[in-house]
């Protein structure tokens, strides 16, 4: 019996529903079954439910993580009570006998799936190609082959078939990625084995359907040519290259072009194929040291940094778990200047050793070409080995050859500064080896995460701690109770309280109270902390950058009514509805710039109301208050 067939035999019946396991699919229509019997929802969206809990590969998903896989960003007005039926009624399918949920959990306000192994036939279908990787790597070529074989024969039609929602699409097209990649491997195999004409056909059929696709038509090419079909094989060259120049702009890549030149040139085919080109099949322009090529782009850490001990562990965790079919997505949020760049830092700098592969980083808080997506995919590709030549035009292709380069890799990417999820979106590997870490004011919506981290102020404990780091303990230890008084001032905020520390370590005759007076007798004291690109009124002005228009003038509006207010006074304030005026002033909850203690409440921390009316004072020019903020 072969590996599939021991798959799909666990779905037998044998008599006790305890003994028969669950089996998902996900690669074809999403079901469940158990005993030979399919147990299928009557709605696509009751199947997009469970396909996203599928998928996210065992953890927990919260309902605002759900309600965004389903509908995106115009959820309806019940979607969290449709969410829970959803659960509900799969509830009724999956765990039938009405005892304590075994398989569909309720985990704090959200759902997790327990899924037996090898119980989803993605799982299963990875593991293959996984296994058909390292026989490929040992040189067994006819089982690499024959594993890959099973693996592509588990899919079912088109993955997630007819489901609604942007987690949906996202995930059909990844899914249309790996599966070409896994076939692309195969027939890489079967032309080092020499079966050139049994793929020939196949090849044909896929140029065909992607006019475009570069390793494809590679393929076809070696295989024409090892048939003894140069004509033919030049001819698909042309084609290509026609296609390419008329639809994007661009030429064929460097590896097509050779093998062009070498067959005009009338080389013979080269036979076999090496171990590294195995696992780098679809990477055919990848630069010969980039087998070894191991790229360390971490900034160091902070050398005095303190505290926050748990939440370093948490992420540790998160990154170094076991047993991951997705890579393992860390968010880190919190308000400017709570460390969330220097805790993601200490922790990447832990973890090294679990990736043995790399570290890529980038800051994507500037306005810089090189913060842009596209510039930040551009510089992993060059760190990972790819000539610059070679690099593809198109942020989507970017993405994919960045994917492709890391298959099998334990690599960790660092994505500092985060502004919104769009920024990432195509930044986040597939292969469950790698790590990804996010900082970033708010929680990245639409990007599934492993585990989340918000940060908010030090404990007085850690900010003494972090004063006397850069001040000098002994200092601190004099006068405990003149530090306790400075680090309140500065609201225990760990961006302000380093600022101050160095200030004093640059003024040894300064006492504590000294600089503690000044902050409290001057409403903006803490803002002039630092000079040039290290104080706090430059960190603060990177609030421009990370706002819309509305959502910048109503920051600077909303300081004038004091602290705290409420939805109507923001109403007024505004000039619009109350509705409209909520959904604003949320959307500032959402960014880390407001706090809601309470529904229809909302304030300012002292920093940040200090900043707005300092900044709108002498930037800002306050609007009628009876006009629409456009």
């Amino acid at each position: 019996m072969n590996d599939i067939q021991r798959f799909v035999g666990r779905q037998e019946h044998n008599g006790d529903p305890d003994e028969d396991p669950l089996r998902f699919a996900v690669l074809g229509p999403v079901r469940a079954v158990r005993g030979g019997r399919t147990l299928t929802a009557s709605s696509p969206q009751q199947q997009a439910f469970l396909a996203a809990l599928l998928l996210h590969s065992g953890r927990t998903s919260g309902l605002s993580e759900m309600v965004h896989a389903l509908w995106g960003e115009n959820p309806p007005d019940a979607a969290v009570s449709t969410v829970r039926t959803h659960a509900w009624r799969w509830r009724t399918l999956l765990e039938p006998d009405g005892r304590a949920p075994r398989v569909l959990l309720s985990v704090g306000d959200g759902y997790r799936v327990v899924v037996p192994e090898p119980g989803l036939d993605l799982d299963f279908a990875e593991d293959l190609a996984r296994r058909a990787r390292q026989a490929a790597a040992d040189g067994k070529l006819e089982v690499a082959d024959g594993l890959l074989a099973d693996a592509l024969s588990l899919w079912q039609g088109q993955p997630l078939a007819g489901l609604p929602g942007p987690f949906a699409e996202q995930q059909r097209i990844r899914l249309g990625e790996l599966r070409h990649a896994w076939t692309e491997q195969r027939l890489r195999i079967a032309l080092a084995l020499g079966h050139h004409a049994v793929v020939l056909p196949e090849l044909t059929l896929l140029a065909a359907e992607q006019p475009s696709r570069e390793h494809v038509h590679e393929l076809l090419m070696q295989a024409l040519h090892a048939a003894g079909r140069q004509t033919e094989a030049l001819a698909v060259f042309s084609r290509l290259r026609e296609a390419l120049v008329e639809a994007q702009g661009i030429e064929p890549g460097q590896a097509l072009k050779s093998l062009h030149h070498r067959i005009l040139a009338g080389e013979p085919p080269v036979p076999g194929m090496s171990v590294f080109q195995f696992g780098a099949a679809a990477v055919p322009r990848l630069a010969p040291a980039a087998a070894v090529l191991v790229p360390r782009q971490l900034p160091p850490g902070t050398v005095d940094f303190t505290g926050r001990q748990e939440d370093i562990a948490t992420v540790v965790r998160a990154l170094t778990a076991s047993g991951r079919t997705s890579p393992a997505v860390v968010a880190i949020t919190g308000a400017i200047g709570v460390g969330k760049s220097a805790l993601a830092l200490q922790a990447a700098h832990r973890v090294h050793d679990a990736f043995p592969d790399g570290e890529l980083y980038a800051d994507l808080g500037t306005e810089e070409p090189e913060s842009t997506t596209a510039g930040v995919l551009d510089g992993f590709l060059r760190a990972l080995g790819l000539p610059a030549d070679a690099v593809p035009e198109r942020v989507s292709e970017r993405s994919k050859m960045v994917s492709t380069l890391l298959d099998g890799r334990r690599v960790l990417i660092v994505l500092d500064n985060v502004r919104v999820a769009e920024q990432i979106r195509s930044l986040v590997p597939g292969s469950a080896g790698c790590g990804v870490l996010i900082t970033g004011w708010a929680s990245p919506f639409g990007v599934p995460t492993t585990e989340r981290v918000f940060l908010g102020v030090f404990s007085p404990g850690e900010a003494l701690g972090l004063l006397g780091a850069v001040v000098g303990p002994d200092r601190v230890a004099a006068d405990r109770e003149g530090a306790l008084a400075l680090v309140e001032a500065c609201r225990l905020l760990p961006l302000a309280v380093r600022l101050a520390g160095a200030h004093l370590a640059a003024r040894p005759g300064w006492t504590f109270g000294m600089l503690t007076a000044r902050l409290v007798n001057d409403p903006a004291g803490t803002l002039r902390l630092g000079f040039g690109d290290r104080s706090m009124l430059t960190a603060l002005r990177a609030i421009g950058s990370q706002l819309t228009d509305d959502q910048h003038r109503a920051f600077l509006v909303l300081a004038c009514e004091g602290p705290e207010f409420g939805l109507r006074a923001a109403s007024s304030m505004l000039g619009v509805a109350e509705r409209e005026a909520e959904d604003l002033v949320e959307s500032l909850v959402d960014v880390a710039v407001l706090e809601s203690p309470v529904p229809g409440q909302y304030c300012y921390s002292h920093l940040l109301w200090s900043f707005a009316r300092y900044y709108g004072h002498f930037h800002y020019e306050r609007p009628n208050p009876t006009s629409r903020i456009a």
